[in-house]
């Protein structure tokens, strides 16, 4: 009963429509920042205010979406009333709450400002009711659904935790504590840098392994057996843990190597390639004997971005930060 519900709420299109709307709205707003600055902060995709706005967005898509499925019913009338509040929140009492803001920051000290960035303009709110209708229309087009996202981040499992190994492992095994590059250097700069472990890479492979193996164990039980993508019993799953492990440390490696020659600091800012370097590394190892869908793959980068940005967000929140 409990996987049915939570088979539904995945796959249901009003659900996703929401999701895609809000999601895609804070992220065109992460990335026309860093277009700006040239640094990326993962804080980027939970920041109120901006171009487009990511309220109307939602709300447009909530409406739009129960439009779509019943029609003009009285579920539909009371989200539009509820969307039209919304939007003129955004314009009207929350954008007034920004310019109080502003006028009040020229008279606190620094660490007291307010934050100024609460409401919208009319571009902004038109462009996340363009946006929410948009999202509205990939649903019910390509029948989108949550669930096959739940899958593919499932199948990723291995490589999420391998890539959080070096992190994790940060206080413990201190005698495997040295450079992965042995200290040596490349016209005069580090190979990779004392960032790059050996207990790291050993971390990060160990991890990968023990996780798949956990989810071959899980995989006669529900929800896990929904869940899986692949048929984990049919799979070498112990030398597919190592591939994908190995993968996601030699991307990571391979990365930190091109940020030495280009004299980037460990720990600085390279976006997308610290986002994407140990599923690109994973992918290639896996699809020598493994190889997979072009439709898998394409999602499985896109999610790679995603979701280390928002595992980054929560890292700098607890105070843990995967050095680069």
């Amino acid at each position: 009963m409990a996987e049915n519900l939570i088979l539904d709420f995945f796959q249901n299109r009003i659900v996703v429509s929401c999701f895609l709307a809000w999601f895609s709205a804070q992220f065109i707003k992460s990335l026309a920042a860093f277009a700006k600055t040239k640094e990326y902060s993962p804080r980027l995709l939970t920041e109120d205010g901006g171009m487009p706005s990511s309220h109307s967005a939602l709300v447009t898509a909530l409406t739009a979406a129960v439009l779509a499925l019943q029609g003009i019913s009285t579920l539909f009338v009371v989200t539009l009333a509820f969307a039209i509040i919304i939007l003129r929140d955004a314009l009207g009492v929350r954008r007034a709450v920004g310019i109080h803001a502003k006028v009040l920051n020229k008279y606190v000290k620094p660490k007291n400002r307010l934050n100024e960035s609460e409401g919208h303009t009319l571009m902004e709110v038109l462009a996340g009711i363009i946006l929410g209708i948009l999202a509205v229309f990939f649903v019910f087009t390509y029948n989108i659904n949550l669930f096959f996202i739940v899958q593919i981040i499932y199948l990723m499992l291995p490589g999420i935790a391998a890539n959080m190994a070096p992190v994790l492992l940060k206080k413990y095994f201190n005698v495997l504590e040295y450079p992965l590059d042995f200290n040596l250097k490349l016209n005069g700069k580090p190979l990779l840098g004392p960032n790059k472990t050996i207990r790291g890479f050993i971390g990060g492979i160990i991890f990968s392994i023990v996780t798949i193996d956990i989810q071959t164990r899980l995989y006669n039980y529900e929800p896990f057996f929904t869940l899986s993508w692949i048929r984990y019993p049919g799979y070498h799953v112990l030398l597919l843990g190592f591939l994908i492990g190995l993968g996601v440390m030699l991307g990571d490696a391979v990365k930190s190597l091109i940020k030495r020659r280009l004299n980037i600091k460990p720990g600085s800012s390279f976006f997308p390639w610290d986002q994407l370097d140990g599923a690109i590394g994973a992918l290639i190892l896996v699809s020598f004997l493994y190889p997979l869908p072009a439709f898998i793959i394409i999602t499985i980068l896109i999610l790679s971005l995603i979701l280390h940005l928002l595992i980054s967000s929560i890292g700098v929140a607890l105070g843990l930060k995967k050095s680069q």
